[in-house]
């Protein structure tokens, strides 16, 4: 078990007293220590190592044995280091036994319930039997039902869980009390060698896109057959008017029978021009429906980048946000490629010989793949194989190990890094005991591969068996990842310190 602790030397306050120390002690100091313990070492031995550190002398056979006090009180001396232990990260002094109240239990937090007549039922951590009710106090109250009776919030019945604030009226078989929160509810304690980030909140999603249909793109226009002059029909009246002046010699006629065929022309230039109106009409539709269209799949597309960003954000978001180990799952994002998306756009199923047909083509082959980020999930895919250039191995190894630290805590997960790099001696997760997690291997040049999975494995040498992702590294910081049954996916890779 490794541990990190802030050691505080305050002027012989953080030393074990003894008879012969000297009676002037020096200036307050505080230092860093790394300390390696085993699962057997109790909270008094650590703390006798911690003052020899100090340079404190030993206790006298009649001086209390020392021990650690922490901000949550004096730990027991007896207990040990893995049950009652300070958290990494811890600031500790080390103090005689007895000089200050054991821990026992986790502070107050702060809420009760006021009943009527000035009654007072102090809440504490974790689950509280109220009549018909349970009040949970973590990060938040809750009330729920815990058999069938009368539980309202407010005068609205509880049926499965509301969550309760300051001021709520909370009715139960036992009658009506009010919720106060004297103060905002604390840190819940947290026992152990290992304490939670404070970010270690379950990940929680940006919501799901509605289930919306489909945007159709418009069918394109097809062309608008526009009519020929009528020369023949037209011909006809003139020959009639020329048979009847040849019989009648009468201008009027002639005149009369002119203007019919004068009559069929215009008529026909009046059919032109309304197709021509016709054509226009249909391409203006085409392309107020085609705006329409891009215009929906910009801003599903920006929903669709915005929701995966958000469940895979790049590493610097991820170190500055606040849901820093509380990934559910071993994924990892490699960086962002052309991702086909399925189910964003149905194309036209006419007109596809159309003179307009290659715009609304072109608006679907542009919104057939989106630029999302690139993932595996390492439990799944049995790990992931780096290879190619093997610089471009080493930066992209180091920045998915950070990114594993970071998706989940050392109560979760264990990481082992073969052969051993020393920025990763840092990382709480390679000597933290996964009760009932997952230990991910790292394996570098030298390696051998044991059958473990998942695995990380960026040894140069041939791919490890039952590991399906892999990736093609190249020195220009592009890459190709190939999965079984997928096409090879392009992508630029994110890396550490970008």
């Amino acid at each position: 078990m490794r541990l990190l602790l802030r050691l505080h030397d305050d002027r012989g306050r953080a030393t074990v007293p003894h008879p012969s120390s000297s009676p002037s002690p020096p200036p307050a100091t505080t230092r860093d220590v790394e300390v390696r313990a085993a699962d057997d070492l109790t909270v008094g031995e650590l703390a006798a190592a911690l003052a020899d550190h100090l340079g404190a002398p030993p206790p006298g056979p009649s001086d209390p044995p020392p021990t650690l006090q922490t901000e949550r009180g004096t730990l027991p001396p007896t207990a040990t280091v893995a049950e009652a232990g300070p958290p990494s990260g811890a600031d500790v002094r080390v103090v005689p036994a007895g000089t200050a109240p054991l821990v026992e239990g986790p502070p107050p937090t702060g809420t009760v319930l006021v009943d009527g007549d000035g009654g007072r039922i102090p809440l504490a951590f974790g689950p509280n039997a109220v009549d018909d009710a349970e009040v949970v106090v973590d990060d938040r109250l809750v009330v729920r039902r815990s058999r069938p009776g009368l539980v309202a919030v407010n005068g609205s019945p509880v049926l499965d869980a509301v969550a309760l604030a300051h001021g709520d009226l909370l009715r139960t078989s036992g009658g009506l009390r009010t919720v106060v929160m004297e103060s905002s509810l604390p840190d819940r304690p947290h026992h152990g060698a290992h304490r939670p980030h404070r970010g270690a909140a379950p990940w929680t999603s940006a919501g799901e896109l509605p289930d919306r249909a489909p945007v159709v793109l418009p069918d394109p226009p097809p062309a608008v057959r526009r009519p020929r002059l009528p020369l023949l029909s037209a011909s006809v009246p003139l020959l009639m008017g020329l048979g009847l002046w040849l019989v009648t010699r009468s201008v009027a006629s002639v005149v009369f029978v002119l203007f019919s065929g004068v009559f069929v022309l215009a008529s026909s230039l009046e059919a032109r021009r309304d197709a021509r109106n016709e054509q226009r009409l249909r391409d203006r539709e085409f392309t107020d429906a085609l705006v329409d269209a891009r215009e929906e799949l910009g801003r599903r597309a920006e929903q669709l980048q915005a929701l995966a960003h958000h469940r895979h954000p790049p590493l610097r978001e991820r170190l500055a946000g606040p849901q820093l180990w509380g990934r559910p799952d071993l994924s990892v994002r490699l960086g962002c490629g052309p991702v086909p998306v399925d189910g964003l756009l149905t194309p036209p199923s006419t007109g596809l010989r159309a003179p307009r047909a290659a715009e609304v083509l072109a608006l679907a082959d542009e919104f057939a793949s989106l630029t999302l980020p690139v993932t595996v999930d390492l439990a799944t895919a049995g790990g992931l194989v780096l290879m190619g250039d093997p610089s471009a191995c080493e930066s992209v190894a180091r920045t998915l190990t950070v990114q594993l630290a970071c998706a989940q805590g050392p109560d979760r997960l264990t990481l082992t890094v073969h052969p051993p790099a020393p920025w990763t001696q840092w990382l709480p997760h390679l000597s933290a005991p996964a009760a009932g997690g997952t230990t991910v291997h790292v394996k570098g040049p030298g390696s051998v591969d044991d059958g473990s999975r998942p695995v990380l494995w960026w040894a140069g040498t041939a791919a490890p068996e039952q590991v399906e992702a892999v990736l093609l590294l190249d020195a220009d910081g592009t890459g190709v990842l190939r999965r079984p049954g997928r096409p090879d996916q392009p992508v630029g890779m994110e890396l550490l310190g970008e």
